[in-house]
């Protein structure tokens, strides 16, 4: 009977220890120029995905006041032609209807969307992939598959950069 008892104790004993489970973020991938050069990359907040979300949303919707909203004193768009950045001070209303005036409407089915930032970075670096078709007002139909990267920072955008493929 006593050993019965032992085992018991010894059984509630083990069953009643508390696992403690201790989260650690690690980082991944490696920035590969610049002054950070070597650092380890971490996701950053869904706050920020919800931002870029927002954001790809309000402009296909053509709803200028949300993109505002969510916009910087001034972001700086650098377009898929390359080039230089076009600085676009807010509101930026007059912009965006001229991007957006050639089209009946614009549809947009996001993929996929990727916050990165650096372990000790005030900002992120926003992936955004999508698909895009337009419906111009001339009939023509354009698709094409779009990367967006949004740089965020205290919940604004501050800097927008697009690369377009065509797509079938």
């Amino acid at each position: 009977m006593k050993k019965y008892f032992n085992l018991l104790f010894i059984t509630l004993i083990l069953f009643s220890c508390e696992t403690k489970t201790v989260e650690a973020e690690t980082g991944g991938g490696e920035i590969m120029m610049g002054q950070y050069a070597g650092e380890k990359l971490f996701f950053a907040s869904d706050e920020t995905v919800e931002i870029a979300k927002t954001m790809i949303n309000a402009y296909s919707n053509k709803d200028f006041e949300v993109v505002n909203q969510y916009s910087a004193d001034t972001v700086y768009f650098k377009p898929p032609q390359g080039g230089e950045y076009i600085p676009i001070p807010i509101p930026a209303n007059d912009f965006l209807a001229m991007m957006t005036d050639p089209y009946d409407s614009i549809v947009r089915n996001i993929i996929s969307i990727v916050p990165l930032k650096r372990k000790d970075g005030d900002n992120a670096a926003v992936y955004i992939n999508f698909n895009e078709t337009t419906y111009g007002k001339d009939g023509t139909v354009t698709k094409s598959n779009i990367i967006d990267r949004m740089w965020v920072r205290d919940g604004k955008v501050y800097r927008i950069e697009q690369w377009v493929a065509e797509s079938n």
